[in-house]
This record gives C-alpha cells, sequence and structure tokens, in this order.
C-alpha cells in the first residue's frame, strides 16, 4: 500500500508529463498541480484506479472537486471507470455530485453512459442517503 507523499508524486509522474511553461518536464510537488492538459495528481490516480493513491492526495489536501480543461472531477472519472470503490471515497470526502462538465453532464449522466452498474448504483444511493 502507499501511504507516503513522496511515493505518490512518483508514480503519478510515471504515468503523465509535469512541464513548465517552455515544455521541460518539470517535479510534481503540489497535490494539486495541474500537468499539460489540466489534469491534477487526484484525477490521474482515479483514472489509474488505485484508490491508496487517491487516499493518500486527499489526506494531503487535494482538491476533490478539481476541474480538469473539460471540466470532469475525479468523480466522473470513476464513475466513467466504474469504480465503485473510489466513488465512495470520493463522496464521503466532500465530491461534489452535481458538477457538469463541458457537455453538461454529471457524474451520473457519465456512469449511464458508460454502461458502468457499479458506479451507478452507489451514486444513486449515496444520492438517495444525502437528499
Amino acid at each position: 500500500m502507499i501511504n507516503d507523499l513522496k511515493t505518490v508524486f512518483a508514480k503519478i509522474a510515471s504515468h503523465t508529463y509535469y512541464l513548465d511553461d517552455d515544455r521541460n518536464e518539470v517535479d510534481l510537488v503540489d497535490v494539486n498541480q495541474r500537468d499539460w492538459s489540466g489534469d491534477s495528481p487526484l484525477h490521474i490516480a482515479v483514472i489509474l484506479g488505485d484508490i491508496s493513491i487517491v487516499e493518500v492526495l486527499l489526506d494531503n489536501g487535494a482538491d476533490v472537486n478539481a476541474l480538469d480543461e473539460r471540466q470532469f472531477t475525479a468523480l466522473h472519472f470513476a464513475a466513467m471507470k466504474n469504480n465503485a470503490e473510489i466513488i465512495v471515497v470520493l463522496l464521503d470526502k466532500g465530491a461534489d455530485r452535481n458538477i457538469k462538465n463541458d457537455d453538461g453532464r454529471k457524474p451520473l449522466d457519465c456512469a449511464i453512459s458508460a454502461g458502468s452498474s457499479a458506479a451507478i448504483s452507489v451514486l444513486k444511493s449515496k444520492v438517495h442517503k444525502k437528499n
């Protein structure tokens, strides 16, 4: 299990490039730092499906509702990836399930479009428990 921020940054950096204005690779030093496409480390951890990295990032101040360039949150990605376990963690940490992406879709809409049955179930049950 990954439990320290230095290891998390190394793993995230190995899957993406964090570049400066001159397109030179830079060190990842901030849990909310963005890569060239606007993805935060949390977005990448969710895409990778690594719950231990997700938890470390959130415990160290990652913005659970950070938006990428297309206005996707980590919850949108978890919904599309059908990762119910990560969805629960994100919602428990305050993820807003009502944020719409550039296409006007909420995480539940993305889960439905992707046919993500486990994600749909969790998002619907969490909606009913919270509202």
